[in-house]
């Protein structure tokens, strides 16, 4: 939740690790 709307920026689930690695356990 530390990263608003990061979802829609990264749809992708490996930017996602990069950027949001918080929310990969999620």
């Amino acid at each position: 939740m530390s990263s608003p709307g990061s979802t829609q920026i990264y749809p992708e689930p490996a930017s996602t690790i990069k950027f949001y690695p918080n929310q990969v356990g999620k």
